[in-house]
C-alpha cells in the first residue's frame, strides 16, 4: 500500500507482524487502546511515519517494530520491560528517545544507524544489551552505561562524533569492534576487572591519546589498535 497515507483502526486486540510494512506514505496511525500486542515489523518500511505514540495498555511490542522509518521523530512507548532487536534500526531523523525506566534489556541493533541521535540516557533498570546498539550512530556524543558484564560486539561501532565514554567497573569483556571508527573518541579507561579485549576493538580510533590497559587483561584480539 505504497499511497496509504493515514488509517484508523477499530478496536482491536492486535496489530500483526508486518501490518503496514512497506507503507511508504503511511504519515500518521492512531493505535487503539484496545491493543495489548504489536507484531514485529508491524511499521518496518514506513518511511514517511513521523510520530507514533503508542498507548500504556499495549504489553508485547516484537522485534524491528520502526526499522527503516526514516522520517521518525518521535515516539512513546509503553512501560515495557524489552526493547528487541532493530527496534529503531535505520531511523535516521530519530535525534532523541526516552528509555522507560522499567526496561531491563536492550536487544541487538536497537539504535543502529540511528544518524541523527545525539544524547541518550540508559536507565539504571537495564542490565543486559545486544550487539550493534548504537552502530552507525554517527552524531552520537554523549551516552551513559549500565552496570552490564559484557559489551558486546560493534556496540559503538562508528560513532565517529563520540569523544567521551565512561566504562562501569562492572564490566569483564570488551567485544569486537566496540569501539571501531570512533574517530573523535579522546578518553577512556579500561576498568579492572577487564579480562579480554576482542578483535579490532580500538581500530581506527584516531584520537586517543593515552589508555591504560589493566593488568588482569589475559587475552588480546587480532589487530586491537588497527
Amino acid at each position: 500500500c505504497s499511497v496509504l497515507e493515514s488509517v484508523a483502526l477499530p478496536d482491536i486486540k492486535s496489530i500483526g507482524e508486518s501490518f503496514f510494512e512497506g507503507c511508504e506514505s503511511l504519515q500518521e496511525i492512531i493505535i487503539p487502546k484496545s491493543v495489548k500486542t504489536l507484531g514485529s515489523s508491524a511499521f518496518k518500511g514506513c518511511s514517511s511515519l513521523q510520530r507514533v505514540e503508542i498507548p500504556d495498555n499495549v504489553e508485547e511490542i516484537g522485534d524491528s517494530i520502526f526499522c527503516g522509518c526514516s522520517s521518525l521523530q518521535a515516539v512513546v512507548i509503553p512501560r515495557i520491560n524489552h526493547i528487541g532487536d532493530s527496534f529503531f534500526e535505520n531511523c535516521e531523523a530519530l535525534d532523541e528517545f526516552s528509555i522507560p525506566d522499567c526496561v531491563t534489556a536492550l536487544g541487538n541493533a536497537v539504535f543502529k544507524n540511528c544518524k541523527s541521535l545525539q544524547l541518550i540516557e540508559i536507565p539504571a533498570s537495564v542490565t543486559e544489551m545486544g550487539d550493534s546498539v548504537f552502530c552507525g550512530c554517527s552524531t552520537l556524543q554523549k551516552v551513559n552505561i549500565p552496570d552490564v558484564g559484557y559489551l558486546r560486539d560493534s556496540f559503538f561501532e562508528g560513532c565517529k562524533s563520540l569523544q567521551e565514554i565512561v566504562i562501569p567497573d562492572s564490566i569483564c569483556k570488551l567485544g569486537e569492534s566496540v569501539f571501531a571508527g570512533c574517530y573523535s573518541l579522546e578518553n577512556i579507561q579500561i576498568p579492572e576487572k577487564v579480562t579480554e579485549i576482542g578483535n579490532y576493538v580500538f581500530r581506527d580510533c584516531r584520537s586517543i591519546q593515552n589508555l591504560m590497559i589493566p593488568e588482569n587483561v589475559n587475552s588480546f584480539g587480532k589487530d586491537v589498535f588497527s
